[in-house]
């Protein structure tokens, strides 16, 4: 169960569950757009509206791989992505706003498929009749450890060794970058739906083989 909740914890975001990813993204997107990028108001607006249809479209289009391909893949593919962009972000960053329209909108489009996928995949591995208790645990992991995305945000703006407000406050691009690849590795050890089911079917046939041999010694 603690893995499951770790598990959980790499990938959802928002409303009762939240996701330490989408909470870097959405909600640090918007200072990096204007304090290091020199975003307008006007544009750091714009671009929340674009992020937000990008990530619509982006979860319908995906939802026919998490059908073939499972959930698991999907999430794995999204934060990977988001890993990648957000490197990219840092590396390009004297580039100025036009790195950021590229790279944070390519990014959104990861976010949805992964919010999406994450829901689907928590309903496939929910062990029958303990879907309230996952479920809680799902919204109350998320909630507890929403410190962790300002914590890194912050840090890797502290640790920066620029001087310039807008420098140092690009260096947050690596906390995010670190909430990401944190929920990556706790993900990746989380077993599929057909694994656990595997498992158990094992579980089953190993305690009535042990049923039938005590019955055969008793006997």
């Amino acid at each position: 169960m603690g893995l499951l909740g770790l598990g959980v914890l790499g990938v959802q975001r928002r409303g009762d569950d939240l996701c330490l990813q989408h909470v870097g993204v959405f909600t640090f997107g918007g200072v990096l757009g204007h304090v290091a990028f020199g975003l307008s108001t006007k544009q750091v607006l714009v671009f929340g509206i674009a992020a937000n249809v990008i990530a619509g479209i982006a979860t319908v289009s995906f939802g026919g791989l998490d059908d073939r391909l499972g959930p698991k893949p999907v999430i794995v593919a999204s934060l990977i992505g988001m890993s990648v962009c957000t490197i990219l972000l840092f590396v390009t960053r004297a580039e100025g706003s036009i790195v950021f329209w590229i790279f944070g909108l390519i990014l959104c489009a990861f976010v949805g498929p992964a919010q999406s996928a994450s829901r689907t995949f928590l309903a496939r591995i929910i062990p029958a009749g303990r879907e309230g208790e996952v479920f809680g645990l799902y919204a109350t992991t998320g909630r507890a450890a929403i410190w962790i995305s300002p914590a890194l945000y912050s840090l890797a703006i502290a640790l920066s060794p620029d001087t310039a407000t807008a420098a140092k406050t690009s260096w947050g691009i690596l906390g995010i970058l670190a909430v990401l690849l944190a929920g990556l590795a706790v993900l990746l050890p989380v077993k599929t739906g057909e694994s656990l089911h595997r498992m158990s079917q094992q579980a089953d046939a190993l305690v009535r083989m042990n049923s039938c041999h005590e019955a055969s010694s008793s006997g």
